[in-house]
């Protein structure tokens, strides 16, 4: 092989590594986000159950109402969402 050929060859083995190390970089960096965002998420339903048991079933009651009113399309939406989970784990524990 000549003096060229090995130069070019290491230039593309650099150029691959490098390209390699981005990507990696790239896919670390949003790895974390997606972590911060459910750290993040976990919290806000922490925090929202938290204030549902200290609310009682009344707070929770009342605050549902609050929501149907002001977005009942999105109720609606959330519901059936709710239903469609609830009636999917029933579901699978009866084919067990």
């Amino acid at each position: 092989m000549s003096f060229f050929h090995e130069k070019q060859g290491h230039s593309v083995g650099t150029r691959a590594a490098e390209a390699i190390s981005l990507a990696a970089d790239k896919a670390g960096d949003k790895v974390d986000a997606a972590l911060d965002y459910v750290n993040e998420k976990t919290q806000e339903v922490n925090q929202t159950l938290r204030r549902a048991s200290q609310e009682g079933w009344d707070g929770v009651r009342r605050r549902a109402s609050d929501c149907a009113r002001n977005a009942p399309l999105a109720t609606f939406l959330a519901t059936i969402g709710i239903g469609i989970a609830v009636g999917w784990l029933v579901g699978s524990r009866g084919r067990q």
